[in-house]
């Protein structure tokens, strides 16, 4: 069974209103587990890098039945490459060197 295929499932087995509820909550989770990072890299200290890797998986996965069950693959491409263009020019003028 491919992504989409269980993505699928997943909702017919839950319903689209349980799995946008998931979707807040893993966002939720990342949210915390980015705030860890954001305090670790601020005080010097250690942080474990599999904790960010696995709420961003349950992000993606989420985000990925919600963008499946609304047909937003485009819409999302879309606004994503504008996102993106409007990212490269801001930095551009701010002089970012890299």
């Amino acid at each position: 069974m491919d992504d989409l295929e269980l993505y699928d499932k997943a909702i017919r087995h839950y319903g689209i209103k349980h799995q946008l509820l998931m979707v807040m909550e893993e966002c939720s989770e990342l949210a915390k587990e980015c705030s860890k990072v954001y305090r670790a890299l601020d005080e010097g200290g250690e942080f474990a890098i599999d904790g960010l890797a696995e709420e961003i998986a349950d992000v993606q996965i989420t985000t990925g039945q919600i963008t499946r069950f609304f047909d937003l693959k485009e819409r999302i491409k879309a606004e994503r490459k504008g996102k993106l263009k409007r990212l490269a020019e801001r930095m551009k003028n701010e002089n970012c060197e890299d």
